[in-house]
């Protein structure tokens, strides 16, 4: 796999880079309940780039394994209709920056 390429893993597109473990763009932006893989092609996700799911409006939910150790800024910017988001207590740093503008319920899972 090489960076940036496509990857589709149940209902959901990916651009992912294999060498960073970085999800650069969900491409599923219709997509209502999102649950990021733990693993993409035996790749652990470590990162969510900044933007990566920037308007993706129908976006209700999302679920961050706990592989992820860091959200990029804005990484859920004009996600109008995200109303929870359940991090499974990841190890790494998570900034405050991509929950700006988010109304949504965030809960820390151990």
């Amino acid at each position: 796999m090489k960076k940036g390429e496509i990857v589709k893993i149940e209902s959901n597109l990916w651009e992912f880079d294999s060498e960073t473990g970085t999800i650069i763009k969900c491409l599923a932006s219709l997509s209502t309940n999102v649950i990021i893989p733990e693993l993409i092609n035996n790749i652990p996700v470590k990162i969510i780039e900044q933007s990566a799911f920037t308007d993706c409006s129908e976006l209700t939910t999302i679920t961050i394994p706990k592989s992820v150790t860091n959200i990029g800024k804005y990484s859920f910017g004009g996600c109008k209709s995200l109303k929870s988001i359940t991090i499974n207590k990841p190890n790494g740093s998570i900034t405050d920056s991509p929950w700006s503008a988010i109304n949504a319920k965030i809960t820390w899972t151990k």
